[in-house]
């Protein structure tokens, strides 16, 4: 992850807490008979993979996209989002406490930002190896 929108060591305390609380959940859900006793670290790791892993790929995305914004020169005009998309970005990032960019019912707070499903679709489709004068490390 680049680190010119500081995110990596949020991510890491946010990666840290979803860890815990995948874990202690399936130890609870193992004491009231709802997991069972021999697979609850695998139920937990694959809850926390679910709920984790989507804000993560989407602040790693928007930190390589800033990252050729810094590296390249380039306008952010020039990307194939807006600034506003941006800002909306950021706010997500920095406010949301919802772990996920869905804004279903269930899981949406009301004041939490919500984050755009074009705009996740233009940061998961996005290669910083697409912009002129950036480089695979390989």
């Amino acid at each position: 992850m680049h680190p010119n929108i500081g995110q990596g060591a949020n991510s890491a305390f946010e990666s840290a807490a979803a860890v815990v609380h995948a874990l202690t959940s399936a130890k609870k859900d193992v004491k009231e008979n709802k997991n069972d006793n021999y697979n609850w670290r695998r139920s937990a790791l694959q809850n926390f993979e679910a709920t984790r892993k989507p804000r993560a790929d989407i602040v790693q995305r928007f930190a390589n996209l800033m990252g050729v914004v810094q590296a390249t020169g380039i306008e952010i005009e020039d990307l194939s989002i807006s600034k506003s998309q941006l800002m909306n970005i950021m706010e997500w990032i920095e406010l949301s406490k919802n772990p996920t960019p869905n804004n279903d019912e269930e899981t949406h707070e009301e004041d939490d930002p919500i984050l755009e499903d074009d705009l996740v679709d233009i940061l998961m489709k996005s290669d910083p190896c697409d912009y002129p004068g950036v480089s695979k490390l390989w």
